[in-house]
């Protein structure tokens, strides 16, 4: 199986997991958020829920936030020190990925992370 990285959502939500809330916080305070849909997050106290949430559930969704018409679900890919090294997503037009469809490829794409993960020496125990 051949697997493509992306980094588009990967990045602000897998590499989000791995920085402490604080060092999020300055970041948000030293960059612009830029809205690229109406769907875009462009307050912080948004993404950092949105963070959050993916901190929990184990993935991100982009939902129309980058591109209008085009919906994202991302894991984060991780090295033998537990380190983001990257991620696994699948993108597709928001009328063809429903909600269901997100919760289908979010096994995927995590089960996919976490076999790469493990080839990199990733433990999650």
């Amino acid at each position: 199986m051949r697997y493509k990285r992306k980094r588009e959502k990967g990045r602000r939500g897998c590499e989000g997991r791995r920085r402490t809330e604080t060092a999020v916080k300055h970041y948000l305070e030293m960059t612009p958020l830029v809205a690229h849909t109406s769907k875009t997050l462009t307050r912080a106290d948004d993404l950092l829920a949105e963070i959050d949430r993916i901190r929990r559930q184990g993935y991100a969704v982009d939902d129309e936030e980058r591109s209008a018409g085009v919906r994202c679900v991302a894991a984060s890919v991780r090295d033998h020190q537990g380190r983001f090294v990257g991620a696994v997503s699948v993108s597709g037009a928001s009328q063809r990925i429903d909600n269901r469809r997100v919760q289908d490829l979010s096994r995927i794409v995590t089960s996919a992370a976490l076999e790469i993960s493990s080839e990199l020496g990733f433990s999650d125990q």
